[in-house]
């Protein structure tokens, strides 16, 4: 009943208060929210209750979508030498914490806590200053472990002629630790400190065209659990697989098993805390 959420919207006739919520995001467009680029996943830091939300990718930033301070980039990346990407092509982690850390509040301070993007990248599409150790594309899973580290999770297709999908392990900082920053198209944007070694880096990569997603640890943080989704998702056929996963975890040389979705559980060698 309020800023056009009526019936007489021309979007959808919002007839109560559960039209609005079931259709939350044609609501959104109707009173002018941000576009976001493909949110996936939210997080809560439990450190600080601040609000972290994955944004995969998106294709048309810059072309159907202009650029915005969120959404800041626009710019071209060539995989396999063959195939030219276009858009924000590698996604980012945007994150905020509201006014007096209130869930009534109306307003909220922002910045973008990490960017996707090949650790070679010019240093104003990588502006997280990625390397080698954890470069990343598309993150998609996120979850806050309750010691306050972030487990983060790619579901990827731009960066997969370098590496498969992953999971990262980062010790995020807090909001604003970062300043201004303007991408390769001349957007301006407010970004996260940069990241290192120490406090983000690669914990796994998974089979050859999967996703990575779901993750949950024991209460004593020694053994962590994810999932592999659809690993050899682009066979053609069952008689010709591009992925013999898992069963090559225990026979290498397997060319003909057909690839399974798995729940993988993950310890230490020596039986000790996990990132501890």
């Amino acid at each position: 009943g309020k800023n056009g959420l009526t019936e007489s919207n021309p979007v959808y006739p919002f007839k109560s208060q559960a039209d609005v919520v079931t259709f939350a995001r044609l609501a959104a467009d109707s009173v002018g929210a941000t576009k976001m680029d493909r949110p996936e996943w939210c997080a809560v830091n439990p450190v600080n209750g601040e609000v972290y939300v994955t944004l995969t990718n998106n294709s048309n930033r810059g072309s159907s979508y202009p650029t915005d301070a969120a959404n800041p980039r626009q710019y071209e990346d060539l995989k396999a030498g063959t195939t030219l990407q276009k858009g924000n092509v590698n996604g980012h982690i945007i994150r905020f914490r509201e006014a007096e850390d209130k869930t009534t509040a109306e307003n909220f301070k922002w910045d973008i806590y990490l960017f996707g993007a090949e650790a070679a990248m010019a240093s104003n599409i990588n502006l997280s200053g990625l390397t080698d150790s954890n470069d990343f594309s598309s993150p998609d899973g996120m979850w806050f472990d309750p010691r306050g580290v972030l487990w983060i999770q790619t579901d990827d297709g731009a960066y997969t002629d370098v590496t498969n999908c992953m999971m990262l392990a980062a010790l995020p900082g807090q909001l604003n630790d970062g300043s201004k920053a303007t991408t390769s198209n001349g957007t301006e944007t407010i970004v996260g400190a940069k990241v290192n070694d120490e406090n983000l880096r690669r914990f796994l990569t998974g089979p050859k065209e999967c996703e990575i997603t779901g993750v949950t640890m024991t209460p004593d943080y020694k053994a962590i659990f994810i999932n592999v989704q659809h690993p050899g998702e682009d066979a053609k056929s069952y008689a010709a697989p591009t992925s013999n996963w898992p069963a090559t975890q225990t026979d290498p040389n397997n060319t003909t098993a057909r690839p399974r979705s798995a729940t993988v559980v993950i310890t230490r060698k020596d039986g000790g805390v996990i990132v501890g």
